[in-house]
């Protein structure tokens, strides 16, 4: 429902960049998508990427799909939007998956 918040997969070690994830080792971009077990992946040439995004952010409901927050509640991006963000490939509770640095997270306008 509109205005209800969900729960994403996070990192706390990635935080403050100090953790598994050496931040800006890799980048991952690609379209912000809806994910039925995660609620947000990032979607590039292999389908969706499962996404672990920086402790204290979230998912919230919008009537036009789902938006990023940050963990001060401030809208990172939407649905649709392509983005880009530096990390790397972590692994949290025997998942492997693309772990976000805090800073950096962008959406490129424009992007396919």
């Amino acid at each position: 429902m509109a205005g209800d918040l969900i729960l994403i997969p996070t990192d706390a070690a990635v935080a403050g960049g100090n953790g598994p994830v050496v931040c800006n080792g890799a980048l991952l971009s690609g379209q912000l998508v809806a994910h039925p077990e995660w609620h947000l992946a990032v979607a590039g040439g292999d389908g969706p990427q499962l996404v672990f995004w920086p402790n204290g952010y979230s998912g919230l409901i919008a009537d036009d799909g789902i938006e990023l927050l940050d963990a001060d509640g401030g809208v990172v991006a939407r649905t649709g939007d392509h983005i880009e963000a530096g990390g790397g490939m972590t692994m949290i509770d025997g998942r492997d998956g693309f772990g976000v640095c805090p800073v950096g997270i962008e959406v490129v306008p424009g992007a396919p």
